[in-house]
This record gives structure tokens, C-alpha cells and sequence, in this order.
């Protein structure tokens, strides 16, 4: 008979050994699934939707009112630390542009007015003397 090191009275395993330890360890927390975004832009329904808005540190996100021309921005230093911006969106398609006043003198007009107002107070001197 050949020699065994293993005695016939030890347990023999087949198959992957079972993790007894995976029992022990805690699962990974999942992200709030409200505060993730798939899009580009966040349009929210108030200001205090906006203001209740998780950020993240060292991060600034930009929200748009659904009912309001306003935008919000909200940002976080790195502590943690938020403030919050309030923007109003205004359209200036429909504004009327003024056109810049384009009178000028010449410069003999100046200088004949300048004439002209040296001579009230040379009179307004002689005046009061």
C-alpha cells in the first residue's frame, strides 16, 4: 500500500472554499439616487429647492427655476462651506437701443466759446469791483 500523508479520517474539501469573512464586512453605501443627473442642466421648481441642494466640496452647481426666470448657482469651498447666488434671466432682444449722440463742435467753436465765457466773467469782475 502506498504511503498517504493525509489520515482517511481528514475532511477532504472539493470545490471553492467558502468566504466566511464576507459575512463580517459591511456593503457599500449607495448614493441618494435623487441627486444624480443624467443631463447637463438641473431645473428645479423654487429657490428653496435650489437652497436645499447637496454640493458637493470644491464644486459649483448651476440650477434653473422651471417657473421663473431665474437662475441659481450654488458652490461649496473645500471645507464644505456653501453660498448660494441668485441670477435673473432677462431677455434684451425686445430692448430699444438708444443711438449714441453723434453732435460734435469744431474746434473753432470751442474756442469761440470759451471766448465768450471768459468775457461774462472778466464783466462780472469788473462789476463787483
Amino acid at each position: 500500500m502506498a504511503y498517504s500523508p493525509y489520515s482517511p479520517y481528514t475532511p477532504q474539501y472539493y470545490g471553492a472554499v467558502p468566504d466566511y469573512k464576507a459575512q463580517y464586512q459591511m456593503p457599500m453605501p449607495q448614493a441618494p439616487q435623487a441627486f444624480l443627473s443624467t443631463s447637463s442642466q438641473i431645473w428645479i421648481d423654487n429657490e428653496e429647492q435650489a437652497r436645499n441642494y447637496l454640493v458637493a466640496p470644491n464644486n459649483a452647481v448651476p440650477m434653473f427655476d422651471k417657473n421663473r426666470p431665474y437662475m441659481y448657482v450654488k458652490s461649496a469651498d473645500g471645507a464644505g462651506m456653501p453660498t448660494f447666488k441668485k441670477y435673473e434671466l432677462v431677455d434684451r432682444t425686445d430692448a430699444v437701443v438708444e443711438a449714441p449722440n453723434t453732435e460734435y463742435i469744431t474746434k473753432t467753436q470751442f474756442e469761440a466759446e470759451i471766448a465768450t465765457i471768459k468775457a461774462m466773467i472778466n464783466k462780472e469782475a469788473h462789476t463787483n469791483e
